[in-house]
């Protein structure tokens, strides 16, 4: 875990970062768009982000996603 975070909302902060939708995402890692939505806003949370882009900022100014 980096700052906190979980493997996963590292996954999911990475593939929202490529641009893909939550859908795309979802899919991509085989997780409901649910399960996928409630990850990333705890990924928001423990960054301390507004949203799931700010959070993306974050991680990718710490380093933690590329």
């Amino acid at each position: 875990m980096v700052d906190g975070l979980t493997p996963r909302e590292i996954q999911i902060l990475q593939e929202l970062a490529h641009g893909h939708d939550e859908a795309m995402v979802a899919a991509q890692l085989s997780l409901r768009v649910g399960t996928m939505r409630a990850t990333a806003y705890g990924a928001m949370v423990k960054l301390g982000a507004t949203s799931r882009l700010h959070a993306c900022c974050i991680a990718l100014r710490m380093g933690i996603i590329e």
